[in-house]
């Protein structure tokens, strides 16, 4: 707005900011009814503060035509968002029967035509993709049924067809090496005082952990790993709490600690050696650091984290890879 229209001023109201936090609690109750409406399809429209004439994308499948007296046709690009670096979620607004489950239909259609492979869910019944041209000779069609037929569907059988891949027990196995692990902490207030460069590199290397967090939870919900990894005080280690009906694959995590008493422990660093420790263990922490002293540090630290200390429960052993993985022709060593 104030790149369009010069200096805006802004005006929030704060008098019932603090009730309308409490009410976006779980299950709490809404206590501003004047703030509930139901809005019809033009009265969303009117509220978009800077609407321009032009609507739709520059390229695309016509879809619609505007209500100005030039019935302007409007295009629909699916791929424009993505490849803008924009949030590509779609709202169709509309009432019953206006013609929203067309629309949806028409557009998944488009894309399919494009090469793309579509995922379609119709909880009432009462989609028609497979009458559009070249559709019903490419569906697989998945109902939410206790038929056998339909068992195991919505596991990762999907990815399995997709890629090729044999996602089973004796057939896939998968190893995830960390680069080290440690819990990002914050001070709120010495993070309000940073430049604004800075705060958005904390934020983004906060969102790399969270997505890292994300792929193993799902990791090892599709298996039961023999060391399963902690990721957090409110999930554990997902011990025993499979998705699928029995594992889907084989997977481990092996990663080392960068906590501050883990690192002292496994370099066995005494009160001398702790001096100017927080700026090696900063170091340590800094992928493009390839000072000799800390691939030095880091070497001994992958090294007491690979040592079993407790079997079966930390460290790496041959009994972390199933036989049945081996080569043809591999050896084993002798345990011990």
């Amino acid at each position: 707005m104030r790149e369009s229209y010069g200096r805006v001023q802004l005006h929030r109201p704060g008098g019932e900011q603090h009730r309308l936090f409490l009410a976006s609690m779980p299950a709490a109750t809404f206590p501003l009814p004047e703030y509930k409406e139901h809005l019809l399809p033009d009265q969303v429209g009117a509220m978009v503060p800077h609407a321009i004439s032009h609507a739709g994308s520059r390229i695309g499948p016509c879809i619609g035509h505007t209500l100005t007296g030039s019935r302007a046709p409007v295009q629909f690009d699916l791929a424009e968002a993505p490849q803008e670096s924009r949030p590509p979620t779609v709202l169709a607004v509309g009432t019953s029967g206006s013609g929203k489950t067309v629309f949806q239909q028409f557009v998944l259609w488009q894309a399919f035509m494009q090469g793309s492979l579509i995922v379609d869910i119709d909880p009432k019944g009462d989609h028609r993709l497979r009458e559009l041209p070249g559709v019903a000779d490419c569906l697989e069609e998945i109902r939410l049924s206790g038929e056998e037929r339909y068992r195991g569907l919505l596991d990762l059988g999907l990815v399995d067809r997709r890629f090729g891949w044999p996602l089973e027990i004796d057939k896939m196995l998968m190893i995830s090496l960390g680069t080290g692990w440690w819990r990002m902490r914050r001070d709120a207030a010495k993070f309000m005082m940073q430049p604004h460069i800075l705060k958005a590199r904390d934020v983004a290397m906060g969102m790399v952990q969270d997505s890292s967090l994300s792929a193993l939870t799902i990791m090892q919900a599709l298996s039961e790993p023999r060391k399963p990894w902690t990721i957090n005080s409110e999930i554990g280690d997902q011990a025993g709490e499979s998705l699928t009906m029995g594992e889907s694959l084989v997977f481990q995590r092996f990663d080392a600690s960068l906590e501050a008493d883990d690192v002292k422990r496994a370099l066995n660093l005494g009160r001398l050696e702790s001096l100017g420790f927080t700026s090696r263990l900063e170091g340590m922490r800094q992928l493009d650091n390839g000072s000799g002293q800390n691939l030095k540090d880091l070497y001994a630290i992958g090294l007491e984290a690979g040592r079993a200390k407790t079997p079966g429960l930390d460290g790496i052993e041959a009994e972390d890879f199933p036989r049945h993985f081996d080569p043809a022709g591999w050896r084993r060593a002798a345990a011990g």
